[in-house]
């Protein structure tokens, strides 16, 4: 499996297969031939009818109200495999990110934002961000923000896209990279800051929409994350995707009952639902380490088929599949789930909506100041053996984390930053193969030693071998 070189929000190279260096050029890779024909969803059918939910209208075909799409693979490799497979989609998705250069280069396109606009051909596209940082309230993240904003704006004047979509956590906490959503106290003020970016985020294409993400860890306060999605969207212009791997992992992992808390969140918001298997490598999760593991499990299969005739305002089913994972089998099985998909999304199964439990009250204000609780929060995941109290007013929420939860979320965090790693370095990647334990060894020490100031690909590579300079 090759390693993805580009920018690292989400990017991840296979255990032991190698790197690529990073030489700062931009590509304009090829396909086999000049784009695809379109499927038969919206471009195929004649004039459109307008579609009214959650705040928001789209053109939307009589013939294929609800459409299936996938979301791009952010390797070439993938990417071509997967070509037949997109011309029988209706839409595209696409994370932002993997278009762009390097974020620390004013977020310069690559090669790739031309090959994703080639295979999207005259489909509608949806956009997801995984970097534009809708928790954090360090200093600096405002101007980060609006460069984001920027570079998000100037992607959608050149191939527009119906929505974009962003994570409910931080990824970044005290001006350090998780690259994971960490949760936050759930407040009616942070809700507000919420909203606030979410609807400059809608600027761009005219719908925000807030995920249902996998939090790295359990939150104390779980039971008032449905209240808070309500809140953080209650504007015009704004929405849910609804992540149901996500819901379902979050429900094994922390005892959730992924129904009852699906049927609390504002359902008639729900514009998209995102389904997948894995969608990390076994570096980050040691579990996953099997091809199955990345298929789409059957309790999210049921999830859809429970929710699916119970979101009135649903415009698009999307299917997500780890990066690298489609050799041996796996592409036979991502033609699979879009064939249970495409069933699905032409004939919902009906059923009874299940009852919606009350909703949990949120806090007026956050107990101190945010900024505060993120630097105790950032050593809690990063530096365990130098982190102090909590600040006095977030004492009893710190008091109520879950112990065995943290510790998994700081393996995460880890496991993230060094599959970056592999994926950003060439070196690194050949020296994991030669000897995995003296260089797992080797990436301790380094995340011990070195925080993670940037999410990017690039930027860890370098800040990699900078180590490596000073170990020698």
């Amino acid at each position: 499996m090759e390693a993805d070189t580009r920018s690292g929000q989400a990017g991840a190279c296979a255990v032991g297969s190698g790197g690529t260096e990073w030489d700062g050029k931009a590509t304009e890779p090829a396909l086999p031939w000049p784009g695809i024909a379109p499927g038969w969803g919206v471009e195929a059918v004649g004039a459109p009818t307008p579609w009214h939910g959650g705040g928001v209208s789209f053109a939307v075909s009589v013939m294929c109200p609800l459409r299936l799409a996938l979301l791009l693979p952010s390797r070439r490799s993938d990417l071509l495999d997967l070509l037949v497979s997109i011309g029988r989609l209706d839409a595209v998705a696409v994370v932002h990110e993997s278009g762009w250069r390097d974020p620390g280069a004013d977020f310069e396109p690559d090669g790739f934002s031309a090959l994703y606009a080639q295979v999207q051909g005259h489909r509608p596209r949806v956009g997801h961000t995984t970097g534009f940082e809708l928790g954090s309230e360090a200093d600096g993240e405002a101007t980060r923000r609006a460069a984001w904003l920027t570079a998000l704006r100037r992607d959608h004047d050149r191939t527009p896209g119906d929505w974009l979509s962003a994570e409910a956590g931080a990824s970044r906490l005290a001006g350090l990279s998780l690259c994971t959503p960490v949760p936050l106290p759930f407040t009616q003020a942070r809700a507000r800051r919420v909203r606030a970016r979410l609807t400059a985020l809608a600027t761009i294409s005219g719908t925000a929409l807030l995920t249902t993400s996998l939090w790295s860890h359990r939150p104390p306060d779980l039971d008032r994350c449905p209240t808070f999605f309500h809140q953080a969207t209650n504007a015009p212009g704004l929405g849910v995707r609804l992540d149901l791997y996500s819901m379902w992992r979050q429900a094994e992992r922390d005892g959730l009952d992924a129904d009852a808390f699906i049927a609390a969140l504002p359902l008639e918001r729900v514009v998209e639902v995102c389904v997948s298997g894995a969608p990390l490598l076994g570096l980050v999760d040691p579990a996953v380490d099997a091809l199955s593991d990345y298929a789409v499990p059957e309790a999210v299969f049921e999830l859809l088929s429970r929710w699916v005739a119970h979101l009135p305002g649903l415009r698009q089913v999307t299917l997500r599949r780890a990066a690298g994972t489609l050799r041996g089998g796996g592409l036979a099985g991502v033609e699979a789930e879009l064939d249970r998909l495409r069933a699905l999304v032409l004939h919902p199964p009906g059923g009874a909506r299940p009852a919606t439990p009350p909703p949990a009250s949120l806090p007026a204000e956050d107990a101190s100041d945010p900024v505060a609780l993120e630097a105790w929060l950032a050593d809690l995941l990063l530096r365990p053996d130098e982190v102090g109290p909590p600040p006095d007013a977030d004492a009893e929420y710190a008091a109520a984390l879950d112990l065995t939860s943290v510790a998994q979320a700081r393996a995460r965090v880890a496991g993230l930053r060094f599959e970056r790693v592999l994926a950003g370095s060439r070196a690194a990647g050949m020296a994991f193969a030669a000897d995995p334990e003296a260089m797992r060894a080797q990436l301790v020490r380094y995340h011990a030693s070195v925080l993670p100031r940037e999410g990017s690909v690039r930027d860890e590579a370098a800040a990699w071998h900078a180590f490596l300079a000073g170990e020698q």
